[in-house]
């Protein structure tokens, strides 16, 4: 059919389209590095970086930032690992940085509760989202303001890897990690007069990585699952419910865990990181307050789920809260609403 007037059709408009952006201004000097330092300590994503920059008719300079990174990467000693795909700062070389930065700002100083005068760091290792799925190892100080803030997670190393003993054995090794341990206290007492005390805090998992230890999960009676106090996976499912709220101390040593990658730390200075605790705590309570609706309570039980739906998506009881889902969860009063699926005679469901 030739092409006439009549038969060609007119393009439509694709819908939805982003218009696209220009700046009310152009600055002839760019700050790129206040840029970098504004962008991280306010927690931005590039989203919302994107969203503050727009708002306030200034240009993103993007690729500029990018590159400040890189450089500023090369600048401060990192280096490339050699066992696993990643990257290193030297960690003495960066604590002393920390401790510098900390004490120019006045922004450290021992808590007035402790009963002895020293400063607490704390050693951890936890997933990243950068340039795909990564682990961190990271130092924190503890006696500042705000404490639990990420914006005193001051990453050391970075490796494309998964959370396992073999791995941060390695990233252990060629770190100096243990050597940086050992004279943790000594450097501080030397170089600034002052007691410091190093820690390791994580998630169950972390330890487990670190100590080599059974998981949670094996299936053998005998294997130790707890790494502090010796517990078995025999007792728990025997013994533990005899006496559910009895604590104890860690009774092990680290000596009892051979493949330790952080094998310079006592036992004892290792802390399951409670937000972990209160996390696993509450996704349990929740699976469990579900089951005590009737199968009979369809619309109750249905209920429940989209009302968990709201704080983790798709949630059943094989689904496991996330750190930043009990947060959400308790700061937006969810716990206080669950009673609404209570209020009701089982009958009138």
């Amino acid at each position: 059919m030739p092409k006439t007037y009549l038969n060609l059709k007119r393009k439509s408009k694709p819908k939805n389209k982003r218009k696209h952006y220009h700046p009310t201004f152009r600055p002839a000097f760019i700050d790129v590095e206040g840029l970098l330092v504004t962008k991280i300590f306010h927690h931005l994503t590039w989203k919302q970086y994107y969203v503050v920059r727009q708002q306030s008719g200034a240009p993103y300079y993007r690729t500029q930032i990018q590159h400040k990174q890189r450089e500023l990467l090369h600048l401060f000693h990192s280096e490339p690992l050699v066992s696993v795909t990643g990257g290193y700062f030297p960690v003495e070389l960066l604590i002393d940085k920390i401790y510098d930065l900390y004490v120019s700002k006045h922004a450290i100083g021992v808590h007035p509760f402790k009963q002895r005068a020293y400063l607490d760091f704390v050693l951890s290792m936890d997933g990243r989202r950068l340039a795909g799925n990564n682990e961190a190892l990271h130092i924190r100080p503890v006696d500042v303001v705000n404490a639990q803030s990420s914006l005193h997670v001051h990453d050391f190393a970075i490796a494309a890897v998964t959370e396992n003993n073999e791995a941060i054995h390695n990233i252990a090794a060629e770190t100096d990690l243990n050597a940086f341990i050992l004279g943790f206290e000594d450097h501080f007492a030397d170089k600034y007069a002052v007691t410091a005390n190093l820690l390791f805090s994580g998630d169950w998992m972390s330890i487990v990585a670190d100590l080599g230890c059974p998981r949670p999960s094996t299936k053998r009676l005998a294997d130790i699952i707890c790494w502090g106090c010796g517990a078995t996976h025999d007792y728990i499912l025997t013994g533990w419910l005899d006496d559910p709220f009895s604590t104890t101390s860690v009774i092990l040593d680290i000596s009892d865990w051979p493949e330790a990658a952080f094998w310079g730390l006592p036992l004892y200075k290792r802390k399951y990181d409670w937000m972990h605790g209160v996390t696993n705590l509450l996704s349990n309570t929740i699976k469990a307050t579900y089951e005590l609706l009737p199968t009979t309570a369809t619309g109750a039980r249905g209920g429940y789920k989209v009302f968990m739906g709201d704080i983790h998506e798709s949630w059943d009881t094989n689904s496991s809260l996330r750190a930043v889902e009990m947060k959400r969860f308790f700061r937006q009063g969810y716990h206080a609403k669950l009673s609404q699926y209570y209020d009701h005679d089982f009958f009138e469901f």
